[in-house]
């Protein structure tokens, strides 16, 4: 929570097309509650990657999501492996990239300046954060449990991507929007060339994704 995430994968997908799937939208949209609404919020949630996988005119797929966990991480690959078996035999390898945000004064696997930033954002967004609301809830101690949880990735895990870039949260919106582009482009993942030096259209694209 307060990573910037939902504004860079929403940026992302303004400049490039594509589909941008979001875990706190699909979770709010669940009728149920408690432990069964957390179950078949996950199971939409990775149904909803499947599908976007599987459709063919998909050239981008934004998975917005916390993946502190290995799990968190294994369950989305799962589901882009059960999507690419939808789609033509021709174009069903899907090249996946994975933009972890971290403060560039920690060390690998830890959040300890990462978390009063995050916190401080999250509180500051109120009612518009779908996770919780920090009116009625402590923000520090949640973003906290989450850090305290967190499983750094490991060498094998990275070599799984096709991409792995780690991006400073410290960033201005535009400025980690052009970093994202930049370190997809030089992993020859992007159609488009040189999106990243369009000013104009990086601030285009964070003011439609807040």
């Amino acid at each position: 929570q307060g990573s910037g995430k939902s504004t860079l994968c929403r940026g992302l997908c303004t400049i490039l097309g594509g589909e941008w799937i979001n875990q706190d939208e699909v979770a709010a949209s669940r009728p149920s509650r408690g432990s069964r609404r957390e179950s078949t919020a996950r199971a939409a949630f990775l149904q909803a990657v499947e599908d976007a996988v599987a459709r063919k005119q998909n050239r981008y797929i934004f998975v917005d999501k916390i993946h502190t966990l290995r799990q968190h991480r294994e369950d989305i690959i799962a589901a882009i492996k059960r999507g690419e078996a939808a789609r033509d035999e021709a174009q069903n390898r899907v090249a996946v990239a994975l933009l972890n945000l971290a403060h560039p004064e920690d060390e690998e696997g830890q959040s300890i300046q990462a978390l009063p930033v995050c916190s401080r954002r999250v509180a500051t967004r109120g009612l518009g954060h779908l996770s919780f609301v920090p009116q009625a809830t402590a923000v520090e101690p949640v973003v906290q449990a989450t850090a305290s949880n967190a499983q750094a990735l490991s060498d094998d895990e990275k070599c799984s991507f096709d991409a792995c870039a780690d991006l400073s949260l410290t960033l201005t919106p535009e400025e980690l929007l052009a970093s994202a582009l930049k370190e997809l482009s030089a992993a020859q993942l992007l159609q488009e060339e040189n999106v990243y030096d369009d000013e104009e259209e990086l601030s285009r694209a964070v003011a439609e994704a807040r």
